[in-house]
């Protein structure tokens, strides 16, 4: 949940975002030039939302999180004990 006075509150969207997406969103709504703001948001591996802001419901699930997945299968190896490794 995000308070700014700049967007009305009671809104909300379908794009899949993730706790480690809230500094660089708050960072995104200070309205500093990108510039002025990529050191302090260097290395912080959550994305700004706060272009999504202006119209939430509008948003599609994969707005933010555009990767796609792939599922991979891993086997189980024993030892001679019998144990999994």
């Amino acid at each position: 949940m995000i308070v700014h006075p700049a967007y009305p509150g009671g809104r909300s969207t379908k794009a899949i975002s993730s706790q480690i997406d809230l500094a660089p969103t708050l960072l995104g709504l200070t309205g500093k030039p990108f510039n002025a703001v990529a050191g302090a948001g260097a290395g912080l591996p959550g994305r700004d939302l706060s272009k999504l802001l202006s119209a939430p419901e509008q948003a599609s699930t994969d707005a933010v999180r555009r990767q796609r997945y792939t599922i991979t299968t891993c086997s189980l190896i024993s030892t001679p004990s019998g144990s999994p490794h």
